[in-house]
């Protein structure tokens, strides 16, 4: 008997028993989900967590991984909204490059907003793989 045929059987009727618990329905939805999309030649579906694509009836192997991945690294394995956290780029390079300045702690506005600047430039550099190239000299600055 198939799993679309014991759904029928169970909730086919008018005068079925109550539906059970909400994951039983579920595995039997699923199982004959998987039964439609075999017997239609469908051999790989998107995740409906992540949208990776995986085999039919088979568990998606991007979000096992990502649930293994973060439970070795003591995670919550969905993404939940991460709690705002200073950005120590721009503290950082006024350390390295001005180490005679004061602490970030006690920068005043302008040394701040100068060194947040300089932050966000290099972090453009980064995402377009360097720095700007002068074609006339050739130097990289």
């Amino acid at each position: 008997m198939s799993a679309r045929d014991d759904l029928l059987d169970e909730y086919g009727h008018a005068d079925t028993a109550p539906l059970g618990t909400l994951s039983e329905l579920k595995q039997k939805l699923d199982a004959y989900r998987v039964e439609v999309l075999t017997e239609a030649g469908v051999q790989y579906e998107d995740c409906t967590v992540c949208g990776a694509a995986h085999s039919v009836g088979k568990p998606c192997g991007t979000c096992e991984f990502n649930a293994r991945m973060a439970a070795e690294a003591g995670v919550k394995a969905t993404p939940e909204a991460a709690p705002a956290t200073e950005d120590t780029f721009p503290a950082w390079l006024a350390q390295r490059f001005d180490p005679n300045s004061p602490p970030w702690d006690v920068l005043d506005h302008d040394g701040r907003t100068y060194w947040q600047h300089e932050a966000a430039a290099v972090r453009r550099a980064v995402a377009r793989g360097g720095f700007k190239n002068d074609t006339t000299t050739g130097d990289n600055t």
